[in-house]
């Protein structure tokens, strides 16, 4: 009775209840019944004949079994044993409820499922145990996959990996950052996710730019710790990010030629009419250090020309400066300037 676990005993031939211990009539909801005697199916479960998921029915020539009951509402680990009393078979049986358990372990799936789910253009999603130290599975899009042994420890398999990086260097490095200590490590600082770029052969075996994530997990059904680790073609995003770089250097260039001989330089945006000031005056704000000030076009071009310009001028000035006119004329002719007079000192 001080057993936490459902204890009860029947005899093997008849199911006739022997012994019931607290947990268990109160499982049944009429503890106070008598359950000598009774057919251990009736007193338990409230059944005419021998339950569907009796484990007798799958005991055979075992002296024990475990199972596991599910009465869609709990799930129950049960664990029997034939035993003899007074010359008789019989069997005990242990149960204990894993409702939790179960719980715990379809909401570690479903995040695993997701995790996997988000990442449909990996080359490979490698599954680690890293307590138990093995690969539980693995996935991706690559024909190479198939090449990649996974049975044996998580460094194993990450030797495996690593071996598509065609520099001798370069794969250490990486596997100086994903082997299993390297990434219990980086749990026990706080870190559960850690990235890597380098080169990598494809199926076409062309070399070609990939990112390396992992993400550390804790199972929490057996609490051990977990990792998903894949890697992704990030060649066409590398290429874009250096074409970007590329303009800003060469939009940079333009500016600082222009910086010497304008007095007021504005990047406009013409589809949502939002200018950036990079240089106001003798003062440029371009850099890095310095806060860069957006505004409406329009409302920017009205203070100036009230402030800077003759009354009878600013008609033909808003005119001129009109984003539609503007862009008829870079259209055309790659280029648009004109010529106003100003008063800058009133």
């Amino acid at each position: 009775d001080d057993s936490n676990q459902m204890i009860q005993v029947s005899r093997f031939d008849d199911f006739t209840m022997l012994y019931a211990n607290e947990p268990a009539r109160k499982y049944t909801g009429h503890e106070d019944a008598a359950y000598y005697g009774q057919p251990c199916y009736k007193y338990m479960m409230g059944l005419d004949e021998q339950c569907p998921f009796c484990p007798m029915l799958n005991m055979e020539n075992k002296e024990s079994a475990e199972s596991e009951v599910d009465n869609g509402k709990e799930v129950y680990a049960v664990k029997t044993r034939i035993i003899e009393i007074d010359g008789k078979k019989a069997f005990i049986e242990y149960a204990w409820d894993i409702t939790e358990i179960r719980r715990s372990e379809k909401a570690f799936e479903r995040q695993i499922r997701t995790l996997v789910d988000s990442i449909p253009d990996a080359q490979g999603i490698f599954h680690f145990d890293l307590t138990q130290d093995c690969c539980l599975s693995l996935n991706g899009c690559s024909n190479n996959i198939n090449r990649i042994t996974y049975s044996g420890t998580v460094d194993d398999t990450i030797r495996n990996m690593v071996s598509f990086v065609p520099e001798e260097d370069e794969r250490e490095k990486v596997f100086n950052i994903f082997n299993r200590e390297a990434l219990i490590r980086a749990y026990e600082r706080g870190e559960v996710s850690l990235t890597d770029e380098t080169q990598s052969y494809f199926d076409d075996n062309k070399i070609r730019a990939a990112r390396l994530t992992a993400r550390i997990i804790v199972n929490p059904s057996n609490d051990h710790l977990e990792c998903l680790l894949y890697g992704m073609d990030i060649s066409d995003e590398v290429r874009r990010k250096q074409q970007y770089e590329e303009y800003i250097k060469g939009q940079m260039e333009v500016f600082n030629t222009m910086g010497r001989d304008y007095l007021n330089i504005c990047v406009v945006n013409m589809k949502d009419l939002s200018a950036k000031v990079l240089k106001s005056g003798n003062t440029s704000i371009a850099g890095e250090d310095r806060k860069v000030f957006y505004y409406n076009y329009y409302d920017m071009c009205r203070e100036s020309i009230e402030k800077y310009t003759r009354p009878e001028n600013r008609e033909a000035i808003i005119e001129a400066l009109n984003l539609e006119k503007v862009a008829d004329e870079l259209a055309t002719k790659g280029e648009y300037s004109f010529t106003c007079e100003i008063a800058p000192d009133g």
